[in-house]
């Protein structure tokens, strides 16, 4: 008799472990979605990053308003698949370890105002499409490439930690 708490024991501490067992295997793959999508966002922000400062590159140059255009509309493409990314992001976000939580509420300011600042240069440009050279469009342009290089350079910083299990 003596045998069976001993064993008893044993077979309680066993099936504690084997419930614990699923919850810990799906947090590993939340964290391992959330590193995923720290990845996809990074190469959004880097596509966006590499069109801003191409665009702001322009300001040297007697580029006509419709390439200024072109490259607005790249970059506005996207800054959709970042806020996607975003999005996504936000709805795994307490499934996350405490650093991704932190950088996903990071993004949030970066993002709010990479987009105010996209929105004003898109308006701008439609209302003086033949003004792209004025100091004021070369501020906004400028402008936007900070915004997004800001979020770039957080989403680099996080993967290159490697927030994976």
């Amino acid at each position: 008799m003596k045998r069976l708490i001993p064993f008893a024991a044993l077979s309680f501490a066993v099936l504690a472990l084997m419930a614990s067992v699923p919850a810990a295997i799906a947090q590993t793959a939340d964290i391992t979605s959330i590193a995923k999508l720290f990845q996809q966002a990074k190469i959004h922000a880097a596509e966006a990053n590499y069109d801003a400062a191409l665009l702001d590159s322009f300001g040297h140059s007697d580029m006509d308003w419709r390439a200024h255009a072109k490259c607005l509309t790249n970059i506005k493409e996207h800054a959709n698949d970042l806020f996607e990314d975003y999005y996504q992001l936000q709805r795994i976000r307490d499934k996350g370890t405490p650093e991704q939580r932190e950088v996903i509420d990071r993004l949030e300011p970066l993002l709010r105002d990479m987009g105010t600042s996209l929105t004003n240069t898109i308006q701008t440009l439609n209302l003086h499409q033949g003004r792209v050279h004025m100091p004021s469009f070369r501020t906004n342009i400028h402008a936007d490439y900070v915004a997004i290089n800001k979020v770039y350079e957080l989403l680099c910083a996080c993967t290159n930690k490697n927030f994976k299990a």
